[in-house]
């Protein structure tokens, strides 16, 4: 049987990720309360993970294809400034407008739930659950709005600003868990929408 090489790195990749929330990221938080500073440098470490992964494990999991060939396959397709422009205006406008609801249940206006030195990681345990399940629900529907754009053209430059627009709020973000329930409810609706509209685009060609 010829080995699943994708299949043994997307498992690779979550287990690795879940290691490094759980074990790192988890304690750094919840133990050691460390510093803005110091979990920004984590979040980005387990954010890149599976790209270290890949680039470490090469072989492993792309045999037969050499570094370079692999990049140019992915940043092959063609580059459309107003797509581009659409797949970062869509995860930005999706945390802003889960923002906005969250500031007006909050009754507060949004500028206050901006900080230049805020890190949106929960305090405590049972603040932690809701916001790992937010996590996975917005990372799952994150991979298939990649995907939609990806089938479009095969640029990763198209994944890159879905998670620029994702990652560039919390930067400035200070708000509590409700916006991140806010998120967990809007990213699969608007997913949802997202795959309505691709199929319908699908099945309007092959007509």
């Amino acid at each position: 049987m010829k080995p699943n090489y994708l299949k043994k790195y997307i498992i690779s990749s979550y287990v690795l990720v879940w290691a490094l929330i759980l074990f790192v990221a988890g304690p750094a938080s919840l133990i050691f309360h460390a510093p803005p500073v110091a979990m920004w440098i984590v979040r980005n470490l387990i954010a890149w993970s599976p790209t270290y992964l890949l680039l470490i494990g090469w072989k492993q999991f792309q045999p037969g294809e050499t570094r370079m060939d692999f990049v140019k396959r992915c940043f092959s397709g063609r580059i459309r400034p107003l797509m581009l422009l659409g797949a970062f205006g869509l995860i930005f406008g999706i945390s802003i407008l889960s923002l906005c609801i969250y500031a007006t249940i909050e009754g507060q206006p949004v500028v206050s739930h901006i900080d230049l030195g805020a890190v949106s990681l929960p305090l405590s345990v049972f603040l932690a659950v809701p916001y790992i399940i937010s996590n996975i629900v917005v990372i799952t529907c994150l991979t298939v709005l990649m995907n939609i754009f990806l089938e479009k053209e095969r640029n990763l430059l198209y994944s890159v600003m879905l998670h620029f627009g994702f990652n560039i709020v919390y930067v400035f973000l200070d708000a509590g868990i409700g916006f991140f329930v806010i998120l967990t409810v809007l990213y699969p609706v608007i997913t949802a929408a997202a795959v309505l509209v691709r199929n319908l685009q699908v099945a309007g060609k092959k007509e």
